[in-house]
């Protein structure tokens, strides 16, 4: 009876360690390819976000709101991804300044962009100025002894208007960062890009805290390829 009893137990406990490995999984593997059409909700791997976000009829829209002084900002996450290819389009609207894309990981034990690509119609500036008019820049950041320091890789002057959509695709292959937006193509390369990043952001400067009026954001067809 005894053996009976621990035979059935080691069973449950087989079955639940296969249960948590599957579960696990589904949590944390992907399929090659991620195809955000905005037709529906945003799935729930979508997380940390700042401002107002909308999917609707093929189009993501966000604009700044909430008492936090901050552009839209959201985050997708759980990816696990050294080299990926990104490649949608993007359009800035009323007073919209830029729009950007970042891939975030460890540096030096804490959560950090690895890439951040600013590609900007207008100056903006807070404090310091963040980004120039008609600019694409791209910045990284770098452990130290200290923690991290920010390192700036490109500025680059980039064509770009409000009010019209501009096609992006952004690579990372063996350490080097490739961009192309509109047909204009930029490469720069850095440590960080070789290592695991699990989750990427896009966001930007939609206009300032008067919301939706001050101006928005836009996404479409965005496709996320060769994670590994």
């Amino acid at each position: 009876m005894r053996a009976r009893l621990k035979r059935h137990n080691m069973k449950l406990t087989s079955k639940k360690i296969l249960i948590f490995i599957i579960s696990f999984l589904s949590l944390t593997s992907y399929a090659d390819d991620i195809i955000e059409d905005f037709q529906k909700p945003l799935s729930r791997h979508w997380g940390f976000t700042l401002g107002t976000w909308t999917p609707k009829d093929g189009i993501l829209t966000a604009f700044e709101s909430g008492e936090r002084r901050h552009g839209p900002v959201k985050m997708r996450e759980k990816m696990n991804y050294i080299d990926a290819k990104f490649e949608y389009e993007f359009k800035l609207n009323g007073k919209a300044q830029y729009s950007a894309i970042k891939g975030m990981g460890d540096v030096n034990g804490k959560l950090a962009s690895h890439f951040v690509i600013f590609m900007s119609t207008n100056d903006c500036q807070y404090k310091n100025l963040i980004t120039k008019a008609q600019t694409i820049k791209i910045i990284t950041f770098q452990a130290t002894e200290d923690g991290r320091e920010k390192i700036d890789l490109l500025n680059a002057s980039l064509k770009l208007e409000n009010g019209k959509w501009n096609k992006a695709t952004i690579e990372i292959l063996d350490g080097v960062l490739y961009v192309e937006v509109n047909g204009q193509k930029f490469q720069v390369e850095h440590e960080n890009f070789k290592n695991t990043r699990d989750r990427f952001g896009i966001g930007g400067e939609s206009g300032g805290p008067e919301g939706k009026s001050a101006g928005t954001l836009q996404w479409r067809n965005l496709k996320v390829s060769k994670i590994k």
